[in-house]
């Protein structure tokens, strides 16, 4: 079994480091040059670990002997940057970071456990039977209902595997 989980609004509170990005530069988020981003998160000494959910390491250490596969979508580069700046890696047997949907990937979703927040991945995912799907509900995505017959969770602590 393989318990994928995701990285933005599941483990990384990716709203309020938006915010302090745009707090820093005086932009929105969709004005500042992603590329930039290490750059000024650097030169503002913003540590990106204050930003992981309070529950995120002690999931991590949970579990840290199951196979974890960190499985988030986005721009590599940005993405590789949050998870090498949170220092979370050394939890993850593997680690994708994709542009396709979650749905589209070539892994055995009928062996997998899956924790996503987001609605319209988690419903990708669910084209392929997977074993068992988990819904973060928190982030940017928390109030927006789906019509699936799947756990739903405020908090990584509420997870028993």
């Amino acid at each position: 079994m393989v318990i994928y989980v995701d990285f933005d609004h599941t483990l990384f509170n990716t709203t309020a480091f938006v915010r302090k990005m745009e707090e820093v530069t005086n932009k929105k988020i969709s004005d500042i040059d992603i590329k930039s981003i290490p750059e000024i998160s650097e030169k503002n000494k913003i540590d990106l670990k204050e930003f992981l959910y309070e529950d995120s390491i002690p999931f991590l250490e949970k579990y840290k002997d199951y196979n974890l596969v960190l499985l988030t979508k986005g721009n590599y580069e940005y993405q590789e940057f949050k998870i090498l700046k949170t220092n979370i890696s050394k939890y993850f047997k593997e680690k994708i970071i994709t542009e396709k949907e979650k749905g589209d990937l070539e892994i055995d979703y009928q062996k997998g456990i899956f924790i996503d927040d987001n609605p319209r991945e988690i419903e990708s995912i669910m084209k392929n039977s997977p074993y068992l799907v988990i819904r973060m509900k928190r982030g940017k995505y928390k109030d927006i209902e789906i019509d699936l017959d799947i756990e739903n969770v405020s908090s990584l602590s509420e997870i028993n595997l």
